[in-house]
């Protein structure tokens, strides 16, 4: 789980989310218009209480960085929100790969993302199984 934090904040970094430290690799260094690529999430991948909460939660190993209801980090909004933003930003990518070096890791890419477009939320999971459960209706 602590890695997937600080994927979501190298994200953030990479898309001009805070100023780059010297040596940081963001988006402008591969020619990649971060604004174009975040569209309508905004002027950064993460919202400023988002990154704090992260930065505090990896920095002291909090029990609040988790996907249950009450979390301070909700993260299936920040995927539903991340699709769009990583789908155009594989399509960036896969511009800037003219050598097609990079195509078996961009296709496993999009794959990913596919598959996270029907990740259910805690909640949404809870009313499928309760709606499993239900004993079906008699039609007379």
């Amino acid at each position: 789980m602590l890695q997937s934090f600080l994927a979501l904040r190298k994200l953030d970094d990479f898309l001009g989310g805070v100023t780059p430290k010297p040596g940081d690799l963001t988006a402008a260094d591969f020619g990649i218009e971060a604004p174009g690529v975040l569209g309508e999430v905004g002027s950064a991948f993460l919202a400023k209480d988002e990154r704090e909460t992260i930065n505090k939660g990896v920095a002291h190993l909090t029990e609040d960085l988790s996907l249950d209801a009450d979390s301070e980090v909700d993260l299936h909004q920040i995927l539903e929100r991340s699709i769009p933003v990583l789908s155009r930003l594989v399509g960036e990518l896969r511009k800037l790969d003219t050598a097609q070096e990079a195509t078996s890791s961009l296709d496993g890419t999009e794959d990913l993302i596919g598959r996270a477009k029907n990740i259910k939320t805690p909640a949404e999971k809870r009313a499928e199984a309760a709606q499993a459960q239900k004993p079906p209706e008699r039609q007379d």
